[in-house]
């Protein structure tokens, strides 16, 4: 699968999931923004979100980069202009939706998918960001 279709893939998970949750889905017209898709509640309160489709490594985690590809080059997201990060696993079916809050600062973060070896405080579960919080 090429990465065009791994994104098509993450793309369409994510909008499944979100309808499944009871939110409403708006897409952009063109492809030349940070935000894939914009997510509204039953209220319409709006979340702009960038989606990423990642499978998990051999440490059992999925790293998240705070980057994107524009024009074949990986460019920083401006994290003001996003609400979510929604991150398609194809190893869970699941996906993930992590606060851009939660990213400020960092170049990438971790999440768990498999049990850890050793307990660390630094170590975000996968399953901690299923839900979609408004």
């Amino acid at each position: 699968m090429n990465t065009n279709d791994k994104g098509n893939l993450g793309l369409a998970m994510v909008i499944a999931d979100v309808m499944k949750k009871g939110y409403f889905v708006f897409t952009p017209i063109a492809d030349t923004t940070s935000v894939d898709i914009i997510i509204a509640n039953p209220e319409m309160s709006l979340r702009r979100v960038q989606i990423k489709y990642r499978k998990k490594n051999n440490r059992g985690t999925l790293e998240i980069p705070t980057d994107t590809v524009v024009n074949g080059k990986k460019v920083p997201v401006v994290l003001s202009k996003i609400d979510l990060w929604a991150i398609y696993c194809p190893d869970t079916d699941k996906v993930y939706y992590i606060p851009t809050k939660i990213l400020e600062g960092k170049n990438y973060m971790f999440l768990r998918i498999d049990k850890p070896l050793k307990k660390d405080d630094k170590i975000f579960f996968a399953d901690e960001f299923i839900e979609l919080n408004f």
